[in-house]
């Protein structure tokens, strides 16, 4: 990117987010990188975005998702309780720039969605939230451009009825193409053009690649952001550690099978760890780190239960780090768990930060 490119996005960001930002909060950024940097393992800052997981119920079939295909392991059913996530938008609003309600479920089955977006916006927060448009009715579209929210991604990851229905089964093309017009003509009608903005997701897979051409006269000819996206193969729920350790070419095989089947040729929408993994399948769950993380620095993560996790990617209750029971923001974020994930991205690292799911990663979970 251009320095004038970057200048002049960097200016359409200041003045579409300024009203989220304070001193207090600017500084808080700031102090939280430095501790990023010094590798610090008690973090002096609090969260800058607080990822808060409205539901883990889906509708989708996601065929990449753990929760599309139905992984064993995962979280109990259930929904956030709104006492709870008021007490939580109300401890890091102070600190936090951005309030992130989606993680592993679809958040718009939330009966209170709307409500909590709008509590969030009121208390200062940048608002967020990503949808698979199928669980859209009339009423909701209508909500969600009034109550404040200021991002909503898409999920479309085909431009046709075979190839969005090959990586989202049981989802139709032109229904989600519904959903958006509908989207797109409230957002119209209810005057949120300049204040909501709405973005396609389109993750490029070897299914869908011929089409990425295709994708940018998609989003202009209806108005909307858009945003081409790696696929992320979740080998390590196909391949163990034990396996990946005693049996490699048992683990080369699955690596090599999931990488045919879904990553394009084009290595720009490839992340090159999984060329690594099809040679040497014990990276996966490597905890010498390769590439970076700053989640266990700028982001805190709560499931619908209240219990913390170390990143997004976190999926089963063994590997939480913390519990929200309302005590204070900066207890929870410098729970015993989440400093021994700090601690993992250190040098020296002790065996026994293989008891959290950082110590277990070799900076994203593959």
């Amino acid at each position: 990117m251009s320095v004038i490119a970057f200048t002049k996005r960097a200016l359409r960001y200041w003045r579409r987010n300024r009203r989220y930002w304070s001193l207090a909060k600017l500084a808080n950024a700031a102090v939280a990188q430095a501790a990023m940097h010094l590798r610090m393992t008690y973090n002096p800052a609090m969260p800058v975005v607080a990822k808060i997981e409205a539901t883990n119920i889906c509708n989708g079939t996601c065929r990449l998702c753990p929760v599309g295909r139905r992984q064993e392991g995962r979280r109990p059913l259930g929904m956030m309780n709104w006492d709870g996530y008021c007490r939580l938008i109300d401890r890091v609003a102070r600190w936090a720039h951005t309030v992130d309600l989606t993680n592993w479920g679809e958040s718009l089955l939330h009966p209170r969605i709307a409500d909590m977006v709008a509590y969030a916006h009121r208390a200062g927060l940048y608002t967020y939230l990503s949808t698979n448009l199928h669980t859209l009715g009339p009423g909701q579209i209508d909500a969600l451009m009034t109550c404040g929210l200021d991002e909503l991604t898409l999920s479309l990851h085909g431009l046709s009825k075979a190839t969005y229905a090959a990586y989202q089964p049981g989802f139709d093309f032109d229904d989600a193409c519904r959903m958006i017009d509908a989207l797109l003509d409230a957002r119209r009608r209810l005057g949120r053009l300049e204040q909501l903005k709405i973005t396609l997701n389109f993750v490029v897979t070897a299914i869908n690649e011929h089409e990425v051409g295709q994708v940018e006269s998609f989003a202009r000819q209806r108005g909307l952001d858009w945003a081409l996206s790696e696929a992320s193969l979740n080998l390590r729920f196909l391949v163990g550690p034990q396996m990946a350790q005693d049996e490699p070419q048992a683990a080369r095989q699955i690596v090599a099978g999931q990488a045919d089947q879904w990553l394009p040729k084009d290595p720009t929408y490839v992340r090159p760890l999984y060329e690594r993994a099809r040679r040497e399948p014990s990276v996966i769950h490597s905890g010498r780190k390769l590439v970076w993380c700053d989640w266990p620095w700028t982001k805190l993560v709560v499931n619908w239960d209240g219990a913390l996790s170390a990143c997004c990617g976190s999926f089963a209750p063994g590997d939480d780090v913390g519990h929200d029971t309302g005590q204070p923001l900066r207890q929870l974020w410098n729970s015993p768990g989440l400093r021994a994930c700090r601690a993992s991205f250190r040098r020296r690292q002790r065996p026994s930060h293989a008891d959290v799911l950082c110590g277990r990663c070799p900076g994203v979970l593959l």
